[in-house]
């Protein structure tokens, strides 16, 4: 029997220039893509009309957070009764989010436990309330209905990611996600997430400013450059300066990167990254998954979010230009 459209899940990355929704429905074991889009977040009419469109409007909404307030962190804890562990966690968190713990909403994930220690490794997730609470208001002057799951960004990847890919139970991999405004790291099997951290001073946007410092244009015109990087419309007097600032954030990336593997391997000793995978519009560059994988000699590759999901009447071939920017709402669809 056909499932209708309350059964359809809605994945909805809220980034900081676009919105992207994935919305599948569940066919047994598998998932049907039945819609998506890409739509500028400054466009309040056209994200109204989007979801005002009956299917998507009953369907489970999912969003992602980012806020500042967040913060992730591995705190190794005494073990103790599953009731009196809330509170544990709380005080836990206290010194990380610097502030009174009841402003905070806390998750937590168990990590695996190293059989020489009493203690139990959590990862947990920490976020002030108000900052919910502003997301739940921001999203219903855009029209869309209250979500059914609030996630982080890092969890909502690493979903997709191990959604679409079969992760062995030692298996390591990196998932970096360069976004518009600020990029991530971090670290999955496939138990979830392990590890986690931003990656200072990369973003997309901020490579857009270097180029436009670097070749004495508006910010319009830089991001231009930047996506047609190396066309041969770009004016060769422009074309060494850009090559030099795309250079410079390659190795920016590459050195943060190999950072946040050592960090990694400072509190999992013996557990190797066996692979990269990129998502988000920075890693767009010509040739940069290719050069990162060669200078940290790791395989890498850009995220393939639809490669286990049923595109229905949706052609790969059309969807695999755009497959970066859809990673993280596929996870929340999936989840």
């Amino acid at each position: 029997m056909s499932l209708g459209a309350e059964h359809w899940t809605v994945g909805v990355d809220l980034g900081a220039s676009q919105i992207k929704l994935v919305c599948l429905q569940k066919e047994d074991a598998h998932y049907r893509l039945m819609a998506h889009g890409i739509l500028p977040r400054n466009n309040v009419a056209q994200i109204k009309a989007a979801f005002a469109t009956p299917a998507i409007h009953s369907g489970h909404i999912r969003v992602n957070i980012s806020d500042p307030s967040l913060k992730i962190r591995r705190v190794d804890l005494p073990k103790v009764p599953s009731n009196e562990l809330p509170e544990i966690i709380k005080w836990g968190m206290k010194d990380v989010v610097g502030g009174e713990v009841d402003n905070y909403i806390f998750r937590h994930q168990i990590l695996p436990a190293d059989p020489a220690r009493t203690e139990q490794p959590f990862l947990i997730f920490a976020l002030l309330r108000e900052a919910l609470a502003a997301k739940l208001d921001f999203l219903s002057q855009l029209g869309i209905p209250r979500p059914s799951i609030v996630e982080p960004n890092v969890v909502a990847t690493g979903i997709s990611v191990r959604q679409s890919y079969d992760l062995g139970p030692e298996d390591r991999c990196v998932v970096v996600d360069m976004g518009c405004t600020s990029s991530l790291f971090a670290v999955l099997g496939n138990e979830g997430l392990f590890f986690s951290r931003p990656l200072g001073n990369i973003s997309g946007d901020g490579l857009t400013k270097q180029i436009s410092r670097a070749v004495g244009v508006d910010d319009a015109q830089a991001e231009q450059f930047k996506v047609t990087y190396p066309a041969p419309s770009i004016p060769e007097i422009h074309m060494s300066k850009i090559k030099t600032v795309i250079d410079n954030f390659f190795t920016t990336v590459v050195v943060e990167i190999q950072r946040s593997i050592d960090a990694f391997s400072a509190q999992f000793p013996g557990k190797s990254i066996g692979k990269i995978y990129f998502t988000g519009g920075g890693s767009q560059l010509p040739d940069f998954i290719q050069r990162v994988s060669g200078t940290l000699n790791i395989p890498a590759e850009i995220v393939e979010p639809f490669q286990k999901i049923n595109l229905g009447r949706f052609r790969m071939d059309v969807l695999a230009p755009q497959k970066a920017y859809y990673t993280l709402a596929c996870g929340l669809a999936l989840e």
